[in-house]
């Protein structure tokens, strides 16, 4: 039945004239083409299994085999390429030698002459490669103006669709790769992802409109929707997170995993940012590096902080050389420098310190070249080895000795007992009181290096314990010549008594 079938229509063929031909191969007569003319047979006897079906294909055959060509004009210049297929309009009509390609659309593959291994599936895709092999199109004008790039695979409408020379590069999404001219070993995947690309090479983008911009930058990887967006020059970066490095133009070597992170970096370079909203407002700062949700998020231009935790150094703007680690650590710094926050929540209490440490939960250090550890509620601070200070002679100029500080600024400090009032706990301690301190200084007209006031608005004072040790030393001493002088004075007391007592056993016997 099948049989009866297949007469039926070869002769339907034979009879009726249609724009159809059929081009098949017979052992006795070569090849024959069914056309609206009627058979056409060809014997030579190098043609073997080539079939194909429309006007003007396989025309030029000589010792090509294995070829399929349907649609008019297709595979027509094929002289010795075998393993062809050709599936539509103009479809590899321009081929000669090349093998092994796969051709399905109107004019898809129409000028390749010596490329093999290609496959383009699409009008227009890979239509005017002419060398290039093991290339991969599918879609509407993929590869359209390649002509001897390889190993390259476009799967979308008009995906890498510029692209000449370049090599090894993928993209899948309508545009993506679009103006790839010459730049190799990319990859594009998304809608528009690396829509603009044209010599950059070595770069991976995955998500809407990733890389979109880029022109010739290289070595970029892009993650996540819009992700180094506006990249055009730029190389080395590194963008995780949609929306992540989006604004950035020439900035390189940046590194951004996290939703929105590092959003509105330009030129900023060698950032590192890992967590969501990081660096989002950072335009030129360079060498920062952000760990946690929202740290540095309103750094603009300040450069070399180091921050982790979330929020921690959040309010960051031009601030350089700070360093925070813990939840919300130095979050209210804003210009300050060089100041380290070490702990959860510890914190200046102005947004302009300089040289300023504060180590501990909730520690606040409120002036600049000031060190806090711990908040009012720690109770000792401490461990086995002792403090020390510089004191090598060749570290120090203007040097006075003095003995102002003294017993009588000693006999006027007032020692009571007293809590801190951000003291939780509300432990007693003992001590003094830094305004009674100052009331004795200014009374003896003397100063005191133990003493110190702090820059902050309401000029905080503090206490040096450790410098108590000076006074007392000068007290000490000068305990000692008044005692030194009263044993004189004694001795000479005692002599006087002694010859006293001489006197009256000489003269009152």
């Amino acid at each position: 039945m099948k049989k009866q079938v297949l007469i039926l229509i070869f002769i339907h063929l034979l009879c009726f004239k249609t724009n159809a031909q059929i081009f098949t191969l017979s052992p006795n007569n070569g090849s024959i083409t069914i056309t609206p003319n009627g058979l056409r047979g060809n014997n030579n006897s190098n043609i073997t299994s080539n079939v194909g079906l429309g006007d003007d294909n396989l025309r030029s055959i000589t010792t090509g085999g294995f070829n399929v060509a349907i649609g008019i004009s297709s595979l027509t210049s094929n002289t010795t390429g075998s393993s062809n297929t050709a599936v539509g309009t103009l479809s590899l009509s321009s081929n000669k030698t090349g093998s092994s390609n796969t051709s399905n659309g109107v004019g898809s593959l129409n000028f390749n002459t010596t490329g093999s291994y290609n496959t383009a599936i699409g009008a227009g895709s890979l239509a005017n490669n002419t060398e290039g092999f093991y290339n991969t199109a599918n879609g509407y004008l993929a590869l359209h103006k390649n002509t001897t790039g390889s190993f390259n695979t476009a799967i979308g409408s008009s995906s890498i669709y510029s692209n000449t020379t370049g090599n090894n590069s993928t993209a899948t999404g309508y545009f993506s790769l679009y103006s790839n001219t010459s730049g190799s070993n990319n990859t594009a995947n998304g809608f528009y992802a690396l829509r603009y690309n044209t010599i950059g090479s070595n770069n991976t983008a995955l998500g809407y409109l990733s890389l979109s911009s880029n022109t010739e930058g290289n070595n970029n990887v892009a993650f996540g929707v819009q992700a180094l967006n506006s990249n055009t020059t730029a190389k080395e970066n590194t963008a995780v997170g949609s929306y992540s490095l989006m604004q950035n133009t020439t900035g390189v070597q940046n590194t951004a995993s996290g939703y929105i992170s590092l959003y509105a970096n330009t030129t900023g370079y060698q950032n590192t940012v890992i967590g969501s909203w990081a660096l989002v407002y950072n335009t030129i700062g360079n060498y920062n590096t952000a760990s946690g949700n929202g740290s540095l998020h309103y750094n603009i231009s300040g450069d070399r902080n180091t921050s982790n935790g979330h929020q921690s150094l959040f309010s960051n703007t031009t601030g350089n050389l700070n360093t925070a680690i813990g939840n919300s650590s130095g979050s209210i710094n804003t210009t300050g420098n060089n100041n380290t926050f070490l702990g959860a929540n510890a914190n200046s209490l102005v947004n302009n310190l300089e040289n300023a440490t504060a180590i501990g939960y909730g520690a606040i250090v409120n002036s600049n070249n000031k060190i806090v550890i711990g908040n009012a509620s720690a109770s000792t601070v401490g461990g086995y080895g002792t403090w020390t200070n510089y004191s090598d002679r060749r570290l120090k100029e203007n040097i006075i000795y003095t003995d102002r500080l003294g017993l009588e600024f000693i006999m006027r400090l007032k020692t009571a007992s007293y809590n801190y009032s951000d003291d939780k706990n509300k432990r007693r301690r003992d001590g003094l009181i830094a305004q009674d301190v100052q009331k004795v200084m200014q009374k003896l007209k003397i100063p005191f290096s133990g003493l110190i006031e702090d820059e902050d608005k309401q000029k905080t004072l503090n206490l040096s314990y450790s410098e108590l040790v000076i006074p007392l030393i000068n007290a000490i001493q000068e305990l000692k010549r008044e005692n030194e002088a009263l044993k004189k004075a004694i001795q000479k007391v005692d002599k006087l008594e002694s010859e006293v007592a001489n006197f009256n056993r000489f003269f009152c016997k």
